[in-house]
């Protein structure tokens, strides 16, 4: 009875709109249950088997992709057997510079036993997580080994390398933090950027002048904005080597940054952990960084230590939130205890025979200096410690596809002669940005000085069989040579000719920002010409403006040489110029003259500026000598701002 008496003085002291709410949902639900099921005639009419039939024999679905060329088929290349110094593709036994084992502990005998001892003692998996049921003692005994290996408090074993650094970022760094990473970072590092969803400024390459840019920029923000200043933290994030150039970090002139500017940095030491520093600890060892300097350190173990998962190292503080928080060691299966047992065999040997390491820096200088003096057509942009070389035309076609097709014809010609490589691949439209097609030669500790000159013998007869050194743009000349020819008798003190020759051709192809090598830029000057002639037209005849004005005192009337020079090249810059939209635009510069290509576009104006200094050059200079020395005073620099927010 004081139930219905609550109720009834509910009823009377509730809000009328309440009321009125309540009486409609009761009387929708009342005229729902009284409709009943739909009548027979409102009811969709069920086709006949004949009518099915015809709907199926109409259907032509879409293609789940567009038609793709013939070069785009990957051709099939099978791999049997074991792979250490020998991996064997389609049943032909082939020396093994495509795979990443640098210290060539992928096939040692006493580390299969012991993964046999240890699957016969744990299984296959440890089927849960770390958090449930997926610890086992042997993931505890590498955490402390890898802590006690790199010398830091703690580390935090993963599954998986890639999960590493991917779950570390956002586990950290949140939407309101602000982190500046290197544009070439590897993909790992992008995912877990964008998974932080924290604002980013991507810097140059490498370029600590740029990332200080960003963080006075940065410095000048929080200054007009106090309130929202004090909650957000900054993260560096860097690679040791870096996956995608093989180039080595400048680490101390960052941590000066990072200290100056308050940063939280992070490093994935997955290509230089074993492979940098007296021990094997990385970039931080070799660059005698101390631990303090670096606040979270990442690497795979599937690389130098030929293992499986990756591990995080840092303070106590932060690997007890990393296992907290980071969401591939929360939720993802652990590491396979016969994985653990193998890295940790792997790092007693590591710590046991440093000279492998020593062997492995030795084999990546030799294979750099023979690369870059004895290979003529593929430039080598990465650094001599690097394990990894990436391999560029020096000459790239202005069709992405058409220079990858070319790199695929130099592994095959390489498969041929005995040696595996492999070309570089990268989730197009996913990637941060487009990646110029390369090879990527991997350095092992175990190739001998016979193999590192039979796999430099075949990249040098690739080069020469396939024409890699020549010019694309231009059919059927050799333009270097034509060049010497038609020079030795015009300006037999001088190398006027030469130089102007030269700096076109080398404008054709540093000239496309798409396909040139990333790294001939790279270590170009950045003070690029800003000012140029707008009014120049793209009509305006090459011959015309190079003749015009060579040297002054040399000539002012049109030269033969040049004449015909220009008359061949022509065609090859017009064809360049239909492509990208560019002007040819010669304006005076000190005692010769200068080669400037403008791009425009509606948001990008990238210049390139072709310095041809008189005073630099040698009478003995041959064309190519002249071309190889202008590679180092190009000037490259892109007006479109480098830095994004998302």
């Amino acid at each position: 009875m004081e139930t219905i008496t609550g109720f009834v003085e509910s009823v009377y002291t509730a809000p009328s709109a309440q009321l009125a709410f309540e009486l409609i949902l009761v009387l929708l639900l009342v005229w729902t249950l009284k409709r009943g099921p739909a009548s027979q005639a409102t009811q969709a009419r069920r086709m006949t088997d004949r009518e099915v039939n015809e709907v199926l024999a109409a259907f032509q679905p879409e293609p789940l992709c567009g038609v793709m060329p013939d070069r785009q088929a990957i051709p099939p290349r099978v791999l049997s057997g074991r792979v250490g110094r020998y991996v064997t593709v389609n049943g032909k036994p082939l020396l093994n510079v495509a795979t990443h084992n640098y210290l060539g502990l992928g096939d040692r005998k006493d580390s299969t036993d012991k993964a046999i001892h240890a699957l016969r003692n744990y299984g296959v998996g440890s089927c849960g997580p770390r958090g449930f049921y997926g610890t086992a003692d042997v993931h505890l005994e590498l955490e402390a080994r890898l802590a006690a290996f790199m010398g830091v408090e703690e580390a935090c074993l993963y599954s998986y390398g890639f999960s590493a650094i991917s779950s570390a970022i956002p586990s950290y760094s949140k939407p309101h933090d602000v982190i500046f990473a290197d544009e070439q970072v590897n993909f790992s590092i992008q995912q877990g950027i964008i998974a932080s969803r924290s604002t980013v400024y991507y810097f140059e390459h490498n370029n600590p002048d740029d990332l200080e840019r960003l963080l006075r920029a940065q410095d000048e923000r929080d200054r007009r904005r106090p309130k929202n200043a004090k909650r957000i933290r900054r993260f560096l994030i860097l690679e040791g080597i870096y996956m995608n150039t093989g180039t080595l970090v400048n680490l101390p002139a960052l941590v000066k940054l990072r200290a100056q500017y308050k940063c939280r940095l992070f490093i994935d030491e997955s290509l230089s952990f074993g492979v940098l520093g007296r021990t094997g600890k990385g970039v931080r060892e070799h660059f005698g960084v101390p631990n303090s300097e670096i606040d979270l350190i990442s690497a795979t173990l599937e690389n130098a230590v030929s293992s499986y998962g990756g591990f995080l190292c840092g303070s106590h503080f932060l690997m007890e939130h990393q296992r907290l928080y980071g969401l591939a060691y929360c939720f993802s299966a652990s590491l396979p205890p016969l994985q653990a047992v193998v890295t940790l065999s792997h790092l007693d040997i590591i710590s046991r025979e440093p000279e492998s390491m020593e062997r492995l820096r030795q084999n990546c200088h030799t294979v750099y200096h023979r690369l870059k003096r004895e290979v003529k057509g593929l430039l080598n942009g990465s650094h001599p410690l690097s394990p990894v070389k990436h391999l560029y035309l020096e000459v790239s076609p202005v069709d992405a596809q058409a220079a990858k097709a070319k790199l695929d014809e130099i592994v095959a010609f390489a498969e041929e002669r005995g040696v595996a490589l492999t070309r570089s691949s990268y989730l197009e439209g996913k990637e941060l940005m487009a990646h110029t097609a390369s090879i990527r030669l991997t350095v092992g500790s175990f190739l001998t000085a016979e193999d590192i000159g039979l796999v430099i013998e075949v990249l040098r007869d690739a080069c020469r069989k396939l024409c890699i050194n020549r010019f694309p743009f231009i059919d059927d000349v050799e333009p270097l040579g034509f060049m010497d020819e038609c020079c030795e008798d015009v300006y037999k003190p001088s190398s006027t000719c030469k130089v102007i020759c030269a700096a076109a051709l080398l404008a054709l192809h540093v000239g496309q920002p798409d396909t040139a090598n990333p790294f001939e830029r790279q270590r170009l000057v950045r003070n690029a010409a800003q000012s140029a002639n707008p009014s120049s037209k793209l009509t305006k005849s090459v011959t015309d403006g190079y003749t015009e004005g060579i040297g002054g005192t040399t000539a002012q009337k049109p030269v033969p040489c040049l004449q015909s020079a220009f008359t061949r090249l022509h065609p090859a810059l017009d064809r360049l110029f239909q492509h990208r939209s560019m002007q040819l635009i010669k304006v005076k510069c000190q005692e010769a003259e200068c080669v400037l290509l403008r791009e425009q576009h509606a948001d990008t104006c990238t210049l390139v500026h072709v310095q041809c200094s008189q005073r630099r050059r040698r009478p003995a200079e041959t064309a190519r000598d002249i071309m190889s020395r202008l590679s180092n005073e190009v000037s490259y620099r892109s007006v479109n701002t480098r830095s994004t927010g998302t």
